[in-house]
């Protein structure tokens, strides 16, 4: 199951914080706005699908200072020329797009941790 917003107009995000800056700008949740804030950061970078959907995204981890996680996934929806704000509750390690030809690639895609992330895509990590 995840929760779904409307839509927002689409911009160039060039990083990491430019999309942590947007989602507390747009975030319609108070809560993960203020842990956008006050807590923990964790971005896991690019996927390809984002289910149930089959558009691309980012998804970061948000956890409050009183240890509430969201994963928050910010949909581009090229067809439409918008993002979607979803909270969903599993990651699809397997549509990670952090790494191309055996090479990874630049934070906004591959994310924080881009070797245990590729770990976990490739099943040899189970631990996340």
């Amino acid at each position: 199951m995840s929760l779904n917003w409307m839509g927002f107009l689409m911009i160039h995000f060039q990083s990491k914080e430019n999309i942590i800056d947007w989602l507390i700008d747009n975030c319609p949740r108070p809560a993960i706005e203020r842990a956008l804030i006050d807590g923990r950061v964790e971005f896991l970078g690019g996927f390809d699908q984002i289910p149930p959907s089959t558009l691309p995204g980012w998804i970061v981890r948000v956890v409050s200072i009183y240890s509430k996680q969201w994963n928050v996934a910010i949909l581009a929806n090229n067809i439409k020329h918008i993002y979607e704000i979803r909270i969903i509750k599993s990651i699809p390690w397997k549509n990670w797009m952090g790494e191309l030809n055996g090479i990874m690639r630049n934070k906004l895609f591959s994310g924080d941790y881009p070797q245990k992330y590729k770990e976990l895509k490739d099943g040899k990590n189970k631990s996340f």
